[in-house]
């Protein structure tokens, strides 16, 4: 004797696999999410150290904008030698492709 499944029987079964596969994934998000709290508390309390150890080293009589104008500057130096290095590997290539 065959034994044939109710199409109740298999809605059901399916809702329970669907469910299960949902419970599944609620728990790697959680997984996930306390990783990347974990994460984002652990680059907090590097950066907040970083941020403590300048302004030990930091004169007393430094104003603000001193502090931003001296970060423009250093910005600008950056982006002005990365061009130049990009510049220079472009002009490097050409030569070699002649």
């Amino acid at each position: 004797m065959t034994s044939h499944r109710k199409p109740k029987d298999l809605e059901i079964r399916v809702v329970a696999e669907r469910v299960q596969e949902a419970v599944d994934v609620s728990e790697l998000v959680n997984r996930l999410e306390k990783v990347a709290d974990s994460e984002v508390g652990s680059h907090r309390q590097r950066f907040a150290a970083i941020v403590d150890r300048i302004q030990r080293r930091m004169p007393p009589n430094v104003t603000p904008e001193e502090i931003e104008s001296d970060i423009t500057a250093a910005r600008q130096e950056v982006r002005d030698a990365h061009r130049r290095r990009r510049s220079a590997g472009k002009e490097h290539n050409a030569e070699n492709a002649e």
